[in-house]
């Protein structure tokens, strides 16, 4: 965003004063005033006007009410954004519609605009319901006046969207045997809130879900030895004071709601019964998905946190509205998006995918309710007819994925920066995720990435720390804890039209590994099977995944290497002097050099690869740092090549620190760079160390025995 530009009088020659008396000088300027027209040049709401009011000092130190709209706005943003301000950082504001939400964005100079918080308009009249004339403040905000939620409200969003939204109405029909629906399961089980007790049903029925933060509240679980109790008309209620809050709100927002049924994972699968967890948890995103509506508890950090505004007096809305100008009052509005940022329920694995999948969610956060859908968007604090111009990505659903390695890549990283109770839970509590990734992209996952572009899924790193996670193959994003991201190699980005080109391009002609797996005693097999994939379209080019498969080949004025007629299948006889791991272990060919590394960045784990000329050859990114001594030698590592980095561009991108090491590479000309991996063997077995990316022209640089085509046996 360009910087703003301090304002001249914003009044024009036939526009007089605004009666503000209360209005500090700065703010003087702006025209708040209930007759104003939206088409004058003049107003204060023209889509280009910005002005700055002060410092940050000034604006929170005057008695003025837009001011004071201004520092509880600039409060909004510093709870859900890093937002490092500087007393006498310049403030100002610009009339904006980008969120969906005409307001006012707040300017920082120098340092861009709020996104997600907006300062508008109070609508005199809150059913309005069409948008405001041209001759009068373009009100978009409704004044929280009860304590209670609006019941009838919420019904008729939830009406709207079952009436207009095609795409968000259930695919299963009521009566349809259970068994279709969910595979696996015989029965479903579901608190019947009009009885009062946990019910079985065989047949698909109308529910709703509750989405929360279990915590280390204690609270009732359906068990083998209750099961009979609680399967009691009344047996429930009975326990009531026992339950956890969030629970009991929801019970009783359902009956609110009209509803009859809810599905609760702590009451409707058997804890202490592992088959039926693991049965039921199999087919938790598709119980999110066929449910007509999630509750999503989003406030408070544990299950007794409750639904603010379920039961009268149970929250306090606090809206800081503030009578600006001549019929005008303003307050602040924060985006469902933003808030959710720092939410303890964003921080939680499971509840990515209960979040996504859900058709239609009821979110209860900041003491507001807000409703999503994958069409429209409805918030407790503004007018529904503004309400449903939200931007399309605020709408995000995952329900129905492409097969683009960049949605691959997002959801992935969004996903690893939440956290688990249980870390074996990595890759179960996002396989229905990948599941709909899988059925769109028309190959099989292996060990949490697409076979289809598999040397894409182990270029990942992390622009923090990560730290292994056991159980899980140091190949794999799942072998780590951190927040991931991928290596950008193949130039592409969502809506560009020629991503799916350059993915195959990059998999076809700078790709060389072929990959197997071995599974303790089973037999190694190919990872990317075409005869296990017959679905994927060969032909169809707007699908990404290998077609054809080229040996290495490097060409440099000091040395030429061409795989060609060297091995590339698994070798027999192999057994390693050491057990072999729970999960599938990679084999395959490749070339492995040896480089020293000189640490960069001790803190976030930086290091150049270093040659036997004494060199920076490229750079490494070490994973789990913090956990191993081993860099502080200055013995050679082994490094094996992966894949070529994409055409016309400068690797590695892994963050801001990398940028700063390119500076040092650049001062070599080779262009060309090959994607390392760093691993050290242990028992005829290796493991992942590091990602980083080495010049073509190092390759003979690279200690003795310098380049070798080896066997890798990665796990």
């Amino acid at each position: 965003m360009s910087g703003p530009r301090h304002s001249q009088s914003l009044l024009g020659a036939d526009t007089p004063a605004p009666a503000t008396p209360n209005l500090c000088t700065a703010c003087s300027e702006l025209i708040f005033s209930s007759r104003s027209s939206l088409r004058s040049s003049s107003n204060p709401f023209a889509p280009a006007q910005r002005i700055i009011l002060g410092t940050l000092e000034q604006i929170l130190s005057r008695p003025c009410p837009f001011c004071a709209v201004v520092s509880h706005a600039i409060f909004e943003m510093r709870r859900v954004t890093p937002l490092i301000l500087e007393p006498d950082q310049p403030v100002g504001v610009w009339w904006v519609a980008s969120t969906g939400l005409p307001g006012f964005s707040v300017i920082f100079q120098g340092q861009g605009h709020s996104q997600g918080t907006v300062i508008s308009a109070v609508a005199s009249n809150p059913r309005l319901r069409t948008p405001p004339p041209p001759f009068s403040p373009p009100a978009c905000l409704r004044e929280i006046q009860t304590s209670e939620i609006n019941i009838p409200r919420i019904q008729t969003w939830m009406q709207c969207c079952e009436d207009e939204h095609e795409s968000c109405n259930l695919s299963a029909a009521i009566g349809t045997p259970i068994a279709s629906v969910f595979p696996g399961l015989e029965v479903l089980r579901l608190i019947d809130v009009r009885d009062g007790r946990v019910t079985e049903t065989r047949q698909f029925c109308r529910y709703l879900t509750l989405s929360y933060v279990w915590g280390n509240t204690a609270s009732p679980r359906l068990t083998r030895a209750n099961k009979a109790i609680l399967g009691r008309p009344g047996g429930l209620r009975a326990q009531w004071s026992l339950l956890a809050r969030t629970i009991r709100d929801a019970i009783d927002l359902v009956e609110k709601l009209g509803e009859r049924f809810l599905w609760v994972d702590s009451l409707c699968l058997m804890q202490n019964d592992a088959e039926d967890v693991r049965t039921g948890t199999t087919v938790m995103d598709l119980i999110y998905e066929q449910s007509s509506l999630t509750i999503i508890a989003a406030s408070g950090h544990d299950a007794n946190a409750g639904l603010p505004g379920v039961h009268p007096g149970t929250r306090c809305p606090s809206q800081q509205l503030r009578d600006i100008g001549e019929g005008v009052k303003m307050g602040v509005h924060t985006t469902l998006t933003d808030l959710l940022k720092t939410s303890v329920y964003s921080t939680r694995g499971w509840t990515y995918q209960e979040q996504h999948l859900s058709r239609r969610s009821l979110y209860f956060i900041n003491n507001q309710v807000f409703f999503k859908c994958g069409s429209a968007a409805f918030s407790e604090d503004t007018l529904d007819s503004v309400s449903r111009r939200v931007p399309q990505w605020e709408l995000g659903r995952l329900q129905d994925q492409s097969s683009s390695p960049w949605a691959v890549a997002k959801a992935l990283h969004e996903y690893s920066c939440r956290t688990l109770k249980y870390e074996s839970d990595a890759l179960r509590a996002i396989s229905g995720i990948m599941r709909r990734m899988s059925d769109s992209m028309k190959c099989t996952w292996f060990q949490g990435g697409p076979t289809a572009f598999f040397d894409q899924t182990v270029l990942f790193s992390s622009p923090d720390l990560l730290r292994r996670r056991r159980g899980f193959p140091s190949y794999s994003w799942a072998g780590w804890t951190g927040r991931i991201s991928f290596e950008p190699v193949m130039e592409s980005r969502p809506g560009d039209k020629f991503e799916y080109q350059r993915c195959n391009r990059w998999l076809n002609e700078r790709t060389w590994i072929i990959w197997y797996s071995k599974d303790g005693d089973r037999r190694t097999r190919l990872v990317w099977d075409p005869s296990r994939n017959r679905d994927f379209p060969l032909q169809d080019h707007s699908f990404v995944g290998y077609r054809e498969r080229q040996r290495l080949r490097v060409r440099s004025p000091d040395y030429e290497f061409d795989s060609t007629g060297l091995e590339t299948a698994p070798s027999r006889g192999w057994m390693p002097s050491r057990p072999m791991p729970g999960y599938p272990i990679l084999r395959f060919w490749t070339m492995a050099l040896q480089y020293k590394v000189r640490m960069y960045d001790s803190v976030l784990g930086f290091g150049y690869i270093i040659d036997r000329a004494d060199a920076v050859s490229g750079v490494l990114r070490i994973d789990g740092h913090e956990e191993t001594t081993a860099f502080e030698s200055e013995r050679p590592f082994e490094f094996i090549l992966l894949s070529a980095g994409a055409y016309g561009t400068v690797q590695p991108l892994f963050d801001k620190v990398a940028y700063s090491m390119e500076t040092e590479l650049r001062r070599h000309s080779s262009a060309e760079r090959f994607y390392v991996l760093c691993v050290e063997w242990e028992g005829g077995i290796a493991e992942r160390r590091g990602l980083g990316a080495v010049e073509m022209e190092a390759l003979p640089r690279s200690f003795s025995p310098g380049p070798v085509w080896k066997e890798i046996f990665l796990a």
